[in-house]
């Protein structure tokens, strides 16, 4: 039992390395796809032998000509808080307040990992959570970061790229 334990930590850990990795680079650069194939790949291997399966979802924002990152991993902590005091995950909507007029935007991760949003702008914009993640909200999304925003699942990349590449090895 030890030992199965130590197993599912030590995949917990390699699975939380792989994704700092990603939030850090530029998805344009082959090793960065490499690295979320394998983070799909430690989230397979983690949920073979877990008691509760994991489901890694991500965000990634793209302008379809070369810009593309990955804008954080649903239901990651931000380190922010709205003015009420609750923690911000990747993927929430607040509502910002700026002068009269009221808007909501998802909370996205900016290349190097960190959040698009400073809390001085949120105390600022008397930002209040309304929401957690969902996939209506991507409108929002893509609003905010003047880009595409899509959902991605870890799992399913990572099987799409084993079939591709059984395919051109076959």
């Amino acid at each position: 039992m030890k030992e199965y334990s130590e197993r599912v930590r030590c995949l917990k850990d390699e699975i939380l390395l792989q994704k700092e990795k990603i939030l850090l680079g530029n998805f344009d650069d082959p090793q960065q796809r490499q690295a979320l194939q394998q983070l799909g790949e430690l989230v397979q291997a983690y949920n073979a032998i877990a008691e509760l399966p994991m489901e890694l979802k991500y965000l990634m924002a793209e302008d379809n000509e070369c810009f593309s990152i990955v804008a954080g991993f649903i239901g990651d902590d931000t380190g922010l808080v709205d003015e009420d005091g609750c923690h911000l995950r990747v993927g929430d909507v607040v509502n910002l307040m700026q002068g009269d007029t009221n808007y909501n935007r998802m909370i996205l991760l900016s290349n190097r990992g960190k959040p698009i949003f400073s809390q001085e702008e949120l105390d600022e914009k008397k930002a209040l959570r309304i929401d957690c993640f969902s996939e209506e909200h991507l409108k929002d999304a893509a609003l905010c970061a003047a880009f595409d925003v899509t959902l991605h699942n870890c799992i399913d990349d990572a099987t799409e790229q084993r079939q591709q590449d059984d395919l051109s090895m076959g």
